[in-house]
């Protein structure tokens, strides 16, 4: 196979996430195939950092538009150009992110068909078993291609049941930058552990909860913050808040209120690994008491476990991390006379820490993604 042309690949974002980077980079680097991505230079969201200048992915730059409803929380995205952009280089595969709210999709994945290129949904699929119009809306949007890149089992699970193949759903996980992590959480020490927390005069025996994302609603937060008010009663309990957002004056009022400036900090939007590694690692027990997503990834890699609520449909795909005991906990959701008197019963049961890891190292690195992402390709191509 060496010596015959290596199948093109296009995957097609509507923007590049930063967190995309690195897997980006080692799917650039295969062996296999060649690789281009289609992509929007920025993020229509502020508060979503990405990246359209990489020297190791070759880019190409397809204009991202985006239409808001009036009065809703609607939003439409257009990447129109991909259709000239399909005719034009016919690739092998075609890899488009599966949002059924951007019209160009429906349109691209049609028209690659047509070419006669192999189409690939890269998407959550379902979080749970949707009905009426809107799972109906879903169920079409999905049968349009030809396979499903899905970021876990329980998506996967769903679409058999409604009428999937096996051989057109593969499970390829989800990723961040665990090279930069796993060497960060290597050099973190016992003493910086203690230097961050008596920069923040924070009892080195506390309960350190930690809490990174986007400050909005969905989070809740504020839920959290009532809770300290009530764990503080019997044990010296602390939170650090890592993110920015349209609740973050909200919630320093509420901490005010609750008389906990002292128990909860606010330290703002961070990218930087090596802060946030240090952050993990003065940490006991990363919180999520909204949907848990790409903060699981995140705080698994540095073997800090996660708490967060029983409401599985509701969290996307990367809760399959978190198991009971193993590598974090869960509560009652909105609850929060539960989840405080969880805090107070964990106990480290076995290796948390190294349970934590390993479960990011089998399945939610890169390197493991590129696995899953080329073995489903090879088998469309019937490599």
């Amino acid at each position: 196979m060496s010596a015959m042309k290596k199948p093109t690949i296009v995957i097609q974002y509507p923007f590049i996430a930063l967190y995309r980077i690195p897997v980006f980079s080692k799917l650039s680097s295969s062996e296999k195939f060649t690789y281009t991505f289609w992509s929007g230079k920025a993020s229509p969201d502020r508060y979503l950092k990405s990246s359209f200048n990489s020297s190791d992915i070759n880019i190409v730059e397809l204009p991202l538009k985006v239409l808001k409803i009036p009065f809703t929380n609607k939003a439409f995205e257009f990447q129109f150009s991909s259709i000239k952009q399909l005719i034009d280089s016919r690739p092998d595969v075609y890899i488009i992110l599966g949002n059924p709210n951007s019209l160009t999709t429906w349109f691209s994945i049609i028209t690659a068909r047509a070419l006669g290129c192999t189409a690939l949904s890269w998407s959550h699929g379902f979080l749970f078993n949707e009905k009426g119009i809107k799972g109906f809306i879903r169920k079409l949007f999905y049968k349009l291609s030809h396979g499903h890149l899905l970021y876990g089992n329980n998506a996967k699970n769903i679409m058999l049941k409604k009428g999937f193949s096996n051989e057109e759903l593969d499970v390829i996980y989800n990723s961040l930058d665990y090279s930069t992590q796993s060497k960060l959480r290597e050099i973190n020490t016992l003493e910086e552990r203690n230097n961050i927390r008596d920069k923040y005069d924070f009892d080195r025996n506390g309960i350190v909860l930690i809490s990174i994302g986007r400050l909005m609603s969905k989070l809740k937060i504020e839920q959290v913050i009532e809770a300290l008010s009530i764990a503080n009663k019997c044990q010296n309990t602390y939170l650090i808040i890592v993110g920015d957002g349209p609740d973050k004056d909200n919630l320093m009022r509420l901490a005010l209120e609750l008389e906990l400036k002292d128990k909860v900090i606010f330290y703002g939007e961070c990218h930087d690994e090596k802060e946030l590694s240090l952050l993990y690692n003065a940490s006991d027990i990363s919180i999520v008491m909204g949907k848990v997503g790409l903060s699981a990834m995140h705080s698994l890699a540095y073997g800090v476990p996660m708490i967060t609520n029983n409401s599985m449909y509701k969290h996307f795909p990367e809760i399959e991390a978190i198991i009971e005991n193993k590598t974090g906990w869960y509560f009652k959701e909105d609850d929060i006379e539960d989840f405080v008197s969880k805090l107070h019963k964990i106990e480290y049961k076995g290796d948390i820490y190294h349970n934590c890891i390993q479960t990011i190292e089998d399945h939610y690195t890169p390197d493991k993604q590129v696995y899953f992402i080329e073995q489903a390709i090879k088998k469309h191509l019937h490599l």
